[in-house]
């Protein structure tokens, strides 16, 4: 099976832990932080 170009990730990336709220769900705002620092 083919997939479109932009449907492939550029990169992928491990991580040890993901970041949660005080209510359990994903810290987007602190994700995206944390991306920055892996892409410079």
């Amino acid at each position: 099976m083919k997939f479109p170009r932009y449907w492939v990730p550029d990169a992928f990336v491990r991580a040890d832990s993901v970041p949660k709220t005080s209510v359990g769900k994903l810290d987007k705002v602190r994700m995206r932080a944390g991306q920055s620092e892996i892409t410079d």
